[in-house]
């Protein structure tokens, strides 16, 4: 597997930029959310167990993966704030736009809870970084 990206100095992550599966070719190239300008997405509602957390480019929790490869995505005050659900081993239900690639599938998550009758909605669109922001990066 070849990774193209930003290696982070304190913190043993890669903000990979592309990831390349050297046996068939095959690579993923990070050009944004899904349902961004020009990226097609569909909205689902899927279950599965949380196998690891994700983490951004400072170390912070930004998401999970599931058993099932499907990579969750949540705002970072989200993550932080439900990261109870994040936990390996959690089983989750999410609903989101999810965008499936060569290398898996990405759903940017809008609500999490315990089932699809039980979902729990994000505060999706909030500050992210000290802009407007208030102590500890929580909005004004």
């Amino acid at each position: 597997m070849t990774i193209r990206g930003l290696r982070a100095l304190a913190l043993p992550l890669v903000d990979a930029a592309s990831v390349t599966n050297d046996a068939t070719g095959a690579t993923v190239t990070d050009n944004g959310r899904p349902g961004g300008p020009d990226r097609w997405a569909s909205q689902q509602t899927i279950s599965g167990r949380i196998a690891a957390a994700l983490h951004g480019k400072r170390g912070e929790v930004n998401g999970a993966l599931l058993d099932n490869g499907i990579m969750l995505r949540l705002p970072p005050l989200e993550s932080e704030r439900l990261q109870a659900w994040l936990q390996p081993g959690q089983n989750v239900t999410v609903r989101g736009a999810s965008l499936a690639t060569a290398l898996g599938t990405v759903l940017d998550v809008t609500a999490i809870g315990a089932s699809p009758d039980q979902l729990t909605e994000l505060a999706v669109g909030l500050p992210a970084g000290p802009k407007g922001a208030g102590p500890k990066g929580r909005p004004k």
